[in-house]
Protein backbone atom coordinates (compact mmCIF):
# COMPACT_ATOMS: atom_id res chain seq x y z
CA UNK A 1 0.00 0.00 0.00
CA UNK A 2 1.30 3.34 -1.37
CA UNK A 3 1.32 5.84 2.07
CA UNK A 4 1.17 9.09 0.80
CA UNK A 5 2.22 13.03 2.99
CA UNK A 6 -0.20 15.14 1.82
CA UNK A 7 0.62 18.33 0.01
CA UNK A 8 1.24 21.71 2.02
CA UNK A 9 0.06 24.89 0.01
CA UNK A 10 1.14 28.55 0.37
CA UNK A 11 0.42 31.69 -1.77
CA UNK A 12 2.81 34.71 -0.92
CA UNK A 13 1.07 38.52 -1.70
CA UNK A 14 3.55 41.50 -2.14
CA UNK A 15 2.31 44.36 -0.60
CA UNK A 16 2.41 47.66 -1.68
CA UNK A 17 2.28 50.83 -0.03
CA UNK A 18 -0.64 50.10 2.02
CA UNK A 19 -2.97 48.03 -0.71
CA UNK A 20 -3.15 44.61 -1.29
CA UNK A 21 -5.36 43.66 -4.91
CA UNK A 22 -5.77 40.15 -5.95
CA UNK A 23 -7.47 39.34 -8.93
CA UNK A 24 -6.87 38.16 -12.71
CA UNK A 25 -6.61 41.14 -15.46
CA UNK A 26 -7.25 39.73 -18.70
CA UNK A 27 -5.71 42.75 -19.98
CA UNK A 28 -2.66 42.07 -17.96
CA UNK A 29 0.80 40.75 -19.84
CA UNK A 30 1.03 36.82 -20.92
CA UNK A 31 2.95 35.32 -18.27
CA UNK A 32 6.74 34.83 -19.54
CA UNK A 33 9.13 31.84 -18.49
CA UNK A 34 12.68 31.86 -19.52
CA UNK A 35 15.90 29.89 -18.97
CA UNK A 36 19.13 30.17 -18.94
CA UNK A 37 21.59 26.75 -18.52
CA UNK A 38 23.89 28.48 -15.83
CA UNK A 39 21.28 30.70 -13.84
CA UNK A 40 17.99 29.05 -14.02
CA UNK A 41 14.28 30.36 -14.44
CA UNK A 42 12.62 33.68 -14.93
CA UNK A 43 9.05 33.84 -14.55
CA UNK A 44 7.63 37.19 -14.99
CA UNK A 45 4.00 37.89 -15.50
CA UNK A 46 4.30 41.76 -15.80
CA UNK A 47 4.13 42.44 -11.92
CA UNK A 48 5.73 40.23 -9.78
CA UNK A 49 8.98 38.13 -11.60
CA UNK A 50 10.45 35.08 -9.71
CA UNK A 51 14.30 34.24 -10.18
CA UNK A 52 14.98 30.07 -9.68
CA UNK A 53 18.02 28.23 -10.14
CA UNK A 54 18.15 25.16 -11.34
CA UNK A 55 17.32 23.36 -8.29
CA UNK A 56 14.81 25.04 -7.06
CA UNK A 57 16.56 27.90 -4.39
CA UNK A 58 14.41 31.22 -5.17
CA UNK A 59 17.31 33.94 -5.58
CA UNK A 60 15.10 36.57 -6.97
CA UNK A 61 11.74 38.05 -6.03
CA UNK A 62 10.53 41.70 -7.35
CA UNK A 63 7.41 43.20 -7.26
CA UNK A 64 6.84 45.80 -10.63
CA UNK A 65 10.57 47.45 -10.74
CA UNK A 66 11.66 46.78 -6.92
CA UNK A 67 14.94 46.01 -6.18
CA UNK A 68 15.42 42.14 -5.34
CA UNK A 69 13.31 41.69 -2.24
CA UNK A 70 15.26 38.33 -1.52
CA UNK A 71 18.66 38.32 0.61
CA UNK A 72 21.46 39.07 -1.25
CA UNK A 73 24.12 37.05 1.05
CA UNK A 74 25.80 34.46 -0.85
CA UNK A 75 24.45 32.36 1.57
CA UNK A 76 22.94 29.46 -0.64
CA UNK A 77 19.40 29.82 1.68
CA UNK A 78 17.72 32.33 0.03
CA UNK A 79 14.13 30.91 -0.60
CA UNK A 80 14.88 27.31 0.20
CA UNK A 81 12.98 24.20 0.51
CA UNK A 82 14.78 21.84 3.55
CA UNK A 83 14.21 18.66 5.62
CA UNK A 84 15.23 17.08 9.09
CA UNK A 85 14.87 13.91 9.26
CA UNK A 86 16.53 10.50 8.22
CA UNK A 87 16.23 6.32 7.77
CA UNK A 88 16.47 3.58 9.93
CA UNK A 89 19.20 1.14 10.24
CA UNK A 90 19.13 -2.87 9.68
CA UNK A 91 17.80 -3.31 12.88
CA UNK A 92 14.88 -1.02 12.93
CA UNK A 93 16.62 2.06 14.74
CA UNK A 94 15.79 5.51 14.36
CA UNK A 95 19.20 7.28 13.01
CA UNK A 96 19.45 10.41 14.11
CA UNK A 97 17.74 13.61 12.67
CA UNK A 98 19.26 15.28 9.87
CA UNK A 99 19.05 18.84 8.30
CA UNK A 100 19.44 19.31 4.87
CA UNK A 101 18.33 21.54 1.47
CA UNK A 102 16.89 20.18 -0.52
CA UNK A 103 17.51 19.86 -4.83
CA UNK A 104 15.64 19.03 -7.33
CA UNK A 105 15.35 18.44 -11.26
CA UNK A 106 13.24 21.11 -13.20
CA UNK A 107 10.02 20.52 -15.34
CA UNK A 108 7.89 22.93 -16.69
CA UNK A 109 4.22 21.41 -15.64
CA UNK A 110 1.97 23.53 -17.21
CA UNK A 111 2.80 27.06 -19.34
CA UNK A 112 -0.07 28.94 -21.33
CA UNK A 113 -0.81 32.87 -21.02
CA UNK A 114 -2.30 32.66 -18.11
CA UNK A 115 -0.40 30.24 -15.63
CA UNK A 116 2.96 28.57 -15.27
CA UNK A 117 4.01 26.17 -13.00
CA UNK A 118 7.65 25.03 -12.63
CA UNK A 119 8.09 21.65 -10.13
CA UNK A 120 11.51 20.62 -8.90
CA UNK A 121 11.40 16.58 -8.04
CA UNK A 122 14.24 14.90 -5.95
CA UNK A 123 14.29 11.39 -5.98
CA UNK A 124 14.18 9.27 -2.41
CA UNK A 125 18.08 9.64 -1.10
CA UNK A 126 19.94 10.30 2.08
CA UNK A 127 18.98 11.93 4.61
CA UNK A 128 15.06 12.08 3.02
CA UNK A 129 13.67 8.75 2.00
CA UNK A 130 10.80 10.15 0.11
CA UNK A 131 9.98 11.23 -3.43
CA UNK A 132 9.37 14.78 -2.78
CA UNK A 133 8.62 18.04 -5.27
CA UNK A 134 8.27 21.70 -4.57
CA UNK A 135 5.94 23.48 -6.84
CA UNK A 136 6.16 26.89 -8.09
CA UNK A 137 2.84 28.70 -9.99
CA UNK A 138 2.23 32.24 -11.23
CA UNK A 139 -0.89 33.56 -12.64
CA UNK A 140 -1.62 36.11 -15.13
CA UNK A 141 -2.51 39.46 -12.91
CA UNK A 142 -1.54 38.10 -9.67
CA UNK A 143 0.59 40.28 -7.54
CA UNK A 144 1.75 37.16 -5.74
CA UNK A 145 3.04 33.38 -6.29
CA UNK A 146 1.60 30.21 -4.75
CA UNK A 147 4.03 27.75 -3.71
CA UNK A 148 3.05 23.86 -2.43
CA UNK A 149 5.04 20.96 -1.53
CA UNK A 150 4.47 17.28 -1.66
CA UNK A 151 6.30 13.93 -0.03
CA UNK A 152 5.74 10.29 -0.98
CA UNK A 153 6.39 6.60 0.53
CA UNK A 154 5.75 3.63 -0.87
CA UNK A 155 7.40 -0.15 -0.02
CA UNK A 156 9.73 0.29 -2.67
CA UNK A 157 11.17 3.36 -0.72
CA UNK A 158 13.49 2.37 2.41
CA UNK A 159 12.17 3.26 5.48
CA UNK A 160 12.16 7.08 6.60
CA UNK A 161 10.63 9.69 8.72
CA UNK A 162 10.15 13.47 8.84
CA UNK A 163 10.69 15.66 11.80
CA UNK A 164 10.36 18.58 9.57
CA UNK A 165 9.20 19.86 6.36
CA UNK A 166 8.95 22.88 5.15
CA UNK A 167 10.26 25.91 3.03
CA UNK A 168 12.12 29.16 4.06
CA UNK A 169 12.54 32.85 2.17
CA UNK A 170 14.98 35.03 3.36
CA UNK A 171 14.38 38.45 2.59
CA UNK A 172 16.31 41.49 2.49
CA UNK A 173 16.39 43.09 5.66
CA UNK A 174 17.07 46.95 3.91
CA UNK A 175 13.49 46.79 2.72
CA UNK A 176 11.30 45.56 5.90
CA UNK A 177 11.41 46.32 9.46
CA UNK A 178 7.86 45.36 10.68
CA UNK A 179 6.96 42.43 11.19
CA UNK A 180 3.40 41.10 12.10
CA UNK A 181 2.30 37.61 13.32
CA UNK A 182 -0.96 37.50 14.73
CA UNK A 183 -3.00 40.23 16.53
CA UNK A 184 -1.04 40.46 19.70
CA UNK A 185 2.49 39.63 18.16
CA UNK A 186 3.08 42.95 15.70
CA UNK A 187 6.76 44.42 16.48
CA UNK A 188 9.32 46.45 15.00
CA UNK A 189 11.90 43.85 13.91
CA UNK A 190 15.34 44.45 14.71
CA UNK A 191 18.69 44.34 12.47
CA UNK A 192 20.30 41.31 12.73
CA UNK A 193 23.34 42.50 13.26
CA UNK A 194 22.12 43.00 17.02
CA UNK A 195 22.28 39.02 17.42
CA UNK A 196 25.76 38.84 16.16
CA UNK A 197 26.61 41.40 18.68
CA UNK A 198 25.78 39.82 21.57
CA UNK A 199 26.12 35.74 23.01
CA UNK A 200 23.14 33.47 22.15
CA UNK A 201 21.76 32.08 25.34
CA UNK A 202 19.90 29.43 24.34
CA UNK A 203 18.60 28.19 20.64
CA UNK A 204 18.33 30.84 18.31
CA UNK A 205 17.46 33.17 21.39
CA UNK A 206 19.71 36.05 21.84
CA UNK A 207 19.88 38.62 24.73
CA UNK A 208 20.16 42.20 22.26
CA UNK A 209 22.09 44.81 23.96
CA UNK A 210 19.36 47.09 24.68
CA UNK A 211 18.37 44.25 27.59
CA UNK A 212 15.88 42.89 25.38
CA UNK A 213 15.45 39.01 24.82
CA UNK A 214 14.92 37.99 20.96
CA UNK A 215 14.00 34.47 19.98
CA UNK A 216 12.79 33.16 16.39
CA UNK A 217 10.17 30.98 18.74
CA UNK A 218 8.37 34.13 19.71
CA UNK A 219 7.27 34.73 16.09
CA UNK A 220 6.11 31.06 15.70
CA UNK A 221 2.67 29.45 15.92
CA UNK A 222 0.99 26.08 16.96
CA UNK A 223 -1.18 26.13 13.86
CA UNK A 224 -3.70 23.70 15.60
CA UNK A 225 -4.60 26.18 18.51
CA UNK A 226 -6.72 28.27 16.43
CA UNK A 227 -6.85 30.19 12.86
CA UNK A 228 -3.55 31.20 11.51
CA UNK A 229 -3.62 31.97 7.89
CA UNK A 230 -1.42 35.01 7.64
CA UNK A 231 1.63 36.63 8.57
CA UNK A 232 4.43 38.68 7.28
CA UNK A 233 7.12 41.19 6.70
CA UNK A 234 6.74 44.98 6.10
CA UNK A 235 8.60 48.09 5.27
CA UNK A 236 7.71 51.84 4.70
CA UNK A 237 7.16 50.80 0.79
CA UNK A 238 6.34 47.14 0.33
CA UNK A 239 5.25 43.95 2.33
CA UNK A 240 5.30 40.68 1.47
CA UNK A 241 2.87 38.38 3.26
CA UNK A 242 2.82 34.62 3.41
CA UNK A 243 -1.05 33.20 3.03
CA UNK A 244 -1.65 29.89 4.35
CA UNK A 245 -5.02 27.34 2.16
CA UNK A 246 -4.93 25.56 5.32
CA UNK A 247 -2.96 24.48 8.40
CA UNK A 248 -4.83 20.86 8.03
CA UNK A 249 -1.15 19.29 7.15
CA UNK A 250 0.94 20.76 9.68
CA UNK A 251 1.24 19.59 13.18
CA UNK A 252 3.07 22.42 14.43
CA UNK A 253 5.29 26.12 13.83
CA UNK A 254 4.90 27.55 10.16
Amino acid sequence: MNRIIKSSSLSIMLLLNGFLLVLLNCDSPSIKVTRDINNGFTIDNGIVCLGISNNGILSKLTYYNSPNLVSTNNDIRKGYWNFHGNGYDSSGKKLASKFAILKGKPRVVRQSDDLVELVFERKPARPMYFRATLHYVLRRGDPGFYLYMTAAHDEYIPPGYITQYCYNLRLNPAYFDYIAVDDKRRNISHPGKDEQQTNMIMDATYRLPDGRVSSKYNYTHAIEDDDFNLYGWAGPKIGVWWIQASGEYYSSAP
